[in-house]
């Protein structure tokens, strides 16, 4: 499951897709009727495009081969980052800071006190984007609201678990510098070293997505090490410990990694000359 906390929701989005009776709806809709035997005419056919024909995007090493390297999809990310995800705080929609009825953190909550009521085994995680996202994310001025939002969530899951008489669920912070997250980024146009868990600083591959499932369901791979930094499970009684322990982790990655550093700085300044919104931080200011 994923919150956006940035943007509100897409145009396409409807409360009713959440009715009981939206599934018998779509069942027997014929829309959907057609949409299934066009996916069953396609049924052997080789992928089309960039997708399968289950809908999965392609990133595999053939994807990062005709891009020119893991780092040219790293760069590429990054400015993607910096020019619409990650806005400077005087942007609209930055991490939800005005929370309503309609905003992402509400629909979250919604989604939590359901759960609670109908005994849904829900399992919260914070993405494992690799270490480049986090600093772009603190180089446009949000890491104090990033880490605002993580102790929201926290309070928020404590509350509702409460209010229905439940044990919380457990969120689980995959987000940060670990022996995960800072895998080497291979030179730039290296296309013989092909990165084991990231495309680039936002998709990861299947390896590291194995890793966050055998953590939020305590499975034990004979095929895989589960390393121990990467997840923690986050709560009010230990966020303040655990925010300060991934600062501390952040001063170590800058020291090791100063050459991803300064690109990402470089980055950012680029972005700044075009950049939709106004900056109330100097781009590339390092916090």
């Amino acid at each position: 499951m994923v919150a956006n906390a940035l943007f509100p929701p897409p145009p396409g989005f409807t409360p009713e897709n959440f009715s009981a009776l939206r599934r018998p709806q779509l069942f027997m809709s014929i829309s959907t009727l057609g949409d299934s035997f066009q996916t069953l005419l396609r049924i052997g056919e080789p992928p089309r495009g960039r997708w399968t024909n289950e809908g999965h995007y392609i990133f595999n090493s053939d994807f990062v081969f005709k891009h020119n390297g893991n780092r040219q999809l790293f760069n590429a990310s990054d400015r993607f980052s910096l020019l619409g995800y990650t806005p400077s705080p005087s942007c609209a929609f930055v991490f939800d800071s005005e929370p309503t009825s309609q905003s992402p953190m509400e629909h979250l909550r919604a989604l939590i006190m359901r759960a609670y009521r109908e005994d849904i085994d829900l399992r919260l995680f914070i993405s494992p984007a690799h270490a480049r996202q986090w600093e772009t994310l603190a180089v446009s001025g949000l890491w104090s609201k990033w880490e605002e939002w993580k102790r929201r969530l926290t309070v928020m899951n404590e509350v509702e678990a409460a209010r229905a008489g439940k044990s919380p669920f457990p969120i689980w912070d995959f987000s940060g510098y670990n022996s995960i997250s800072t895998e080497a980024v291979p030179a730039l146009n290296d296309v013989n070293i092909i990165m084991r868990y990231y495309i680039d600083s936002s998709h990861y591959t299947a390896a590291a997505g194995n890793l966050v499932l055998d953590r939020l369901f305590d499975y034990h791979s004979p095929e895989r090490t589960l390393p121990a930094d990467f997840g923690v499970r986050i709560t009010p009684a230990n966020i303040e410990a655990h925010l300060a322990r991934i600062r501390d982790e952040r001063e170590r990655y800058r020291r090791t990694h100063a050459a991803d550093v300064a690109e990402i700085a470089g980055i950012a300044q680029e972005v700044a000359k075009t950049k939709y919104c106004k900056h109330s931080a100097k781009a590339g200011e390092a916090l």
